[in-house]
């Protein structure tokens, strides 16, 4: 949704989880360790978060670069 970035509404949710200490159901549980490796991948440099900005310009750029080759054609 916009207004928050993917990262922040990630962690809200581990947070949420946290503090409601409720048993997690099997895909919550799933969801968290994914959540959580893509973090540490995050922090080891293994992948690049994009702002929201960032996405909407490459994506912007990715398009311009298809119909321009599509034109050539």
């Amino acid at each position: 949704k916009k207004g928050i970035s993917l990262s922040d509404a990630l962690r809200a949710f581990l947070d949420k989880l946290a503090v409601t200490e409720k048993v997690m159901t099997k895909e919550e549980t799933w969801l968290k360790e994914q959540i959580e490796e893509t973090f540490a991948r995050v922090d080891r440099g293994e992948i690049r978060y994009y702002s929201e900005d960032e996405a909407d310009e490459r994506m912007r750029s990715f398009i311009a670069k298809i119909e321009h080759q599509h034109e050539k054609a």
